[in-house]
């Protein structure tokens, strides 16, 4: 699971071993291909990229971009999948690059708490139903729902940037297959049965059909179809294609693609009105 903007400040740094650039501890060593990638992203945005390994996260990587405040990309591979932390950054340059196609209008994804809230509550009563406790039932649904939210936000520019990778760096193809059979391996685990029957239909069958609109379209790049029979077993097939589509008949060079993208999304899975767009000061 790729984490995308969630505000992590003064991570913790690893002993660097590798090469440095722009003052970050990376590592693995940076090529020179990753030299140029930076500044391109630098070029579009204006600020430069920060790299730190960074423990104790549940997702694969976690971005943060620029503000005012904070004028630079942070990006924060997981230790523990540093065998594709070149993948990982190039994936994640690549979300700056389209979150950032118009380094003027970047928008920031806020969430309507009424609505949020009262999905929550409904999940809260859905396992209360099903003999969870209260505390645990209000932990669990609060993760859920944000993470519904934080899907939404960034399975979009991740299927963006899987197409970015396939196509301007070949160079990192194996490690990018061997990354993406491993997250589609993790992917699959929630179509396990029990996690089918626990998670309430609300959050289940909005978050499935992106998962399966990640895995149809390395289906498609790759021509490899393994990731993709579970979900053609269980019925998301349809639902994750009609994603993909409305996500590819978008230009990629579109000033506002990330907003459209993530507002196509929302429309197909009935999240409008779920978050609004705030102009950001960059």
């Amino acid at each position: 699971m790729l984490g995308l903007e969630s505000g992590i400040s003064h991570p913790p740094r690893l002993t660097p071993h590798g090469q440095d650039y722009g003052g970050s501890a990376y590592p693995i060593n940076v090529s020179h291909d990753f030299k140029k990638l930076f500044d391109l992203v630098k070029d579009r945005t204006g600020y430069p990229v920060s790299v730190t390994p960074m423990e104790n996260q549940t997702s694969h990587v976690t971005m943060r971009s620029a503000t005012r405040d904070t004028p630079v990309h942070g990006i924060f591979p997981n230790p523990r999948y540093e065998r594709f932390a070149n993948y990982l950054v190039a994936t994640q340059c690549a979300m700056l690059l389209f979150k950032w196609s118009d380094p003027q209008g970047v928008s920031d994804f806020v969430v309507n708490d009424q609505k949020a809230d009262f999905l929550k509550r409904k999940v809260v009563t859905s396992f209360q139903g099903k003999g969870m406790p209260t505390s645990t039932a209000t932990q669990y649904a609060d993760s859920l729902v944000s993470g519904l939210l934080l899907q939404l936000t960034s399975s979009p520019l991740e299927i963006l940037s899987v197409g970015w990778c396939f196509r301007e760096y070949p160079e990192l193809r194996v490690e990018q297959e061997a990354y993406i059979a491993t997250h589609l391996r993790e992917l699959s685990a929630t179509l396990a049965p029990d996690i089918r029957k626990m998670t309430p239909r609300e959050v289940y069958d909005r978050a499935v059909p992106m998962n399966a609109a990640y895995s149809l379209r390395w289906a498609d790049l790759s021509g490899e179809r393994g990731g993709l029979l579970p979900y053609e077993a269980l019925g998301f097939e349809k639902q994750g294609r009609e994603l993909l589509k409305a996500l590819e008949s978008i230009s990629e060079d579109a000033p506002d693609v990330y907003r459209r993208s993530v507002d196509a999304w929302a429309e197909r899975l009935h999240l409008s009105g779920w978050y609004r767009w705030s102009p950001r000061q960059t």
